[in-house]
C-alpha cells in the first residue's frame, strides 16, 4: 500500500493513474533508453566504469540518509526491491548517459511490454524519485475529491 484515503492505493494504482494522466511517458522513455544502452554495451562487450557507478549509488544513498548497508537493504525491502535492482538501475543510468542511447526504433507501449520490463519501470520510478511524486499528486487528487464528496 502506498497511501490510504477511503481505500488502500497500491503501487499499481499510482502507476496506472500516472499512465492515464500521461505522466509516465518521460520515465518510460528514459527506461527504454537505458535498456537499449545496456543492450548496446553488452553487444559491444564494453566495460563499465565501476567507480562512476559506485559513486552514483553512494550519492543516492547519502541523499536519502541511507548511510549503512543495513539501512539501504531496509529501504529496498520496504519497496519490494533487491540489491540487484539497485545495482542494475545505476548500471542502466551509466550506460544511458555514457552511450547517449536513443529509445528503440519500435516504441513499446507500457501495457504491451513484458512483465519484466514493467517491473523495471516500477524500480526505475522508485529509484528516480518519480514514484513519490506521482503518488503525492494522486493522493492530493483523491483527498480533494473525497472532500468534495465525489468519492
Amino acid at each position: 500500500m502506498v497511501f490510504r484515503c477511503g481505500r488502500d492505493y497500491t503501487i499499481r494504482d499510482v502507476i496506472d493513474a500516472a499512465y492515464f494522466r500521461g505522466e509516465l511517458k518521460p520515465c518510460w522513455e528514459e527506461l527504454l533508453r537505458g535498456v537499449e544502452a545496456e543492450r548496446e554495451a553488452n553487444a559491444s562487450e564494453l566495460e563499465a566504469d565501476d567507480e562512476a557507478i559506485a559513486s552514483a549509488a553512494e550519492g543516492f544513498r547519502y541523499e536519502r540518509d541511507l548511510i549503512t548497508a543495513e539501512e539501504t537493504e531496509h529501504w529496498l525491502e520496504e519497496r519490494g526491491l533487491t540489491l540487484e535492482d539497485f545495482s542494475d538501475y545505476f548500471a542502466r543510468a551509466y550506460w544511458r548517459k555514457t552511450l547517449n542511447a536513443k529509445a528503440p526504433a519500435e516504441p513499446i507501449a507500457v501495457y504491451s511490454a513484458s512483465p519484466e520490463l514493467r517491473d523495471l519501470l516500477t524500480a526505475e520510478l522508485f529509484f528516480s524519485g518519480e514514484l513519490d511524486r506521482i503518488a503525492r499528486e494522486l493522493s492530493w487528487q483523491v483527498a480533494a475529491r473525497m472532500r468534495e464528496g465525489e468519492l
